[in-house]
């Protein structure tokens, strides 16, 4: 599970019982829990969470920087992209698109801004060392089913819809999207999810 400023334990008490599901799920699967955050919550105690200290409202820039691990070790789900995905690379932009518009040349460096958006780069944005950013890639990319989410806090600033849009590439690069235990958003959880996470551990 990566959690983007979701803290669970303080924010979801109108969920009825879904924390305590969570958490019974956790324990059963032994499924590793990542928070990233800027603060240290109660959620990263109670699901004995690694936590990632991150910079305010630069989640963006980590996401960025973990796709570029992605794309550069090849360890996109090519098929997934190909099949659902619109503007990862230029044989999926429409025609009209201007060249050098996708996803993938913004990550690399070969779009509008010449940027590459390298781990190096989104340490120095983010705070979180270059090495873990990397490491983090990897772990999405090779679990069997990871469930990404975020809070609310980290789109509460200028342009936050692009945040909500940042994180939700991640999912979709690495194929995350409708399979037992994976999951987007913490509206509408069902108790379902949480025993998906167990089955998949």
């Amino acid at each position: 599970m990566v959690l983007f400023g979701l803290n669970l334990s303080e924010t979801r008490m109108s969920g009825g019982g879904q924390v305590e599901e969570l958490r019974r799920a956790l324990e059963a699967s032994k499924a590793r829990v990542i928070i990233i955050d800027p603060r240290y919550t109660d959620s990263v105690i109670t699901e004995h969470a690694e936590w990632l200290p991150i910079r305010p409202t630069t989640d963006a820039a980590l996401v960025a920087g973990i796709a570029y691990t992605l794309i550069s070790e090849q360890l996109i789900d090519e098929a997934f992209v190909n099949r659902y995905c619109v503007g990862y690379d230029r044989s999926t932009l429409p025609e009209t698109a201007a060249p050098n518009a996708s996803y993938k040349d913004y990550v690399l460096g070969t779009g509008d801004d010449g940027i590459a958006k390298t781990p190096e780069w989104a340490a120095d944005i983010t705070g979180i060392p270059a090495t873990r950013i990397r490491q983090l890639a990897r772990e999405i990319a090779s679990a069997r089913a990871c469930y990404i989410c975020q809070g609310w806090g980290p789109q509460r600033h200028a342009n936050g819809e692009q945040t909500v849009r940042a994180i939700q590439t991640l999912p979709a690069l690495t194929g995350h999207f409708g399979r037992p235990g994976t999951q987007q958003w913490q509206l509408a959880l069902r108790y379902a999810v949480w025993r998906a996470i167990v089955a998949c551990r």
